[in-house]
């Protein structure tokens, strides 16, 4: 049973616990490192899925460029339609998609 209450027009606030911002940026902070391919398939995962939840959150409590910018990381690491890039520039991509994550938890712990 979900307590939570949803957000209403004009809420401007999502209750997001730190604890999952601190494990999306530490997961994209780590892809810097040498691992199985795996892990860079759960990252894709993990920060689509976020992404998108994030997406439809913002959009429904604070339509802005916000909500755009989370559609652009789903984008981006989205499973289905792969983009093609060298390991230097997905390292790029991971640290700014974990300095993402951070500053936008941390500008508000409700977003």
């Amino acid at each position: 049973m979900n307590n939570a209450p949803k957000p209403e027009p004009g809420d401007n606030s999502i209750d997001l616990p730190w604890a999952v911002v601190a494990f999306m940026v530490a997961i994209n902070v780590a892809a810097v490192l040498d691992w199985p391919y795996g892990y860079f398939q759960f990252l894709r995962l993990a920060n689509t899925g976020f992404a998108i939840f994030m997406a439809y959150r913002l959009f429904l409590s604070r339509p802005g460029i916000l909500p755009w910018a989370f559609c652009a990381v789903a984008v981006i690491f989205n499973p289905v339609l792969p983009l093609a890039f060298e390991r230097e520039i997905w390292m790029l991509i991971d640290l700014a998609a974990a300095a993402f994550f951070a500053i936008t938890g941390m500008l508000k712990r409700r977003l």
